[in-house]
């Protein structure tokens, strides 16, 4: 027997394989139009201090299979924009030893694959406070709201068309 999972991915994609050509393009610019209204509602809840939050929220529409992704699509561990994550989820408080060793041309020693301790130039624990979420990417009722304005419009316009 077949995952669940596989055989609900199989059945979605034959239902939007029968899409006919008209309702395909119909839902393709209501999705282009919904993703540009949520990414102006994320834009307007970022925390804004230099911008680079705010500026880095994108949409990334898939129109052969009909997706849209709004907010980072593309953030990765390494990315400047990492802390978009502890805005999101908050902060627990915490605190955290911190070192810095002396170097020997130019690499840190080991001994038995650990560091020297004698090579500690300086140690101090670094505290801080916790922060609570301030949610602007994942905003649910913003877009339960967006989606039931558009799903009346987008019905109206599809049996208009395929009446025609």
């Amino acid at each position: 027997m077949a995952n669940s999972n596989v055989a609900n991915l199989e059945a979605n994609l034959a239902f939007w394989a029968s899409i006919e050509p008209e309702a395909r393009k119909q839902l393709a610019t209501e999705l282009g139009e919904i993703g540009l209204e949520i990414l102006a509602a994320q834009q307007q809840a970022a925390p804004f201090e230099t911008g680079l939050l705010r500026n880095a929220l994108t949409v990334a529409q898939a129109i052969d299979g009909l997706r849209v992704r709004v907010g980072y699509p593309d953030l990765k561990k390494k990315d400047p924009r990492f802390y978009a994550i502890m805005q999101e989820y908050g902060v627990k408080a915490g605190e955290k030893l911190v070192q810095r060793r002396r170097r020997v041309k130019g690499k840190l020693r080991l001994l038995r694959g650990r560091k020297r301790v004698e090579d500690i130039v300086w140690s101090d624990t670094i505290e801080w406070k916790a922060r609570p979420a301030r949610p602007f990417v994942h905003l649910e009722e913003r877009f339960e709201q967006v989606l039931n304005g558009v799903q009346d419009r987008f019905w109206d316009a599809v049996l208009r068309n395929t009446g025609n």
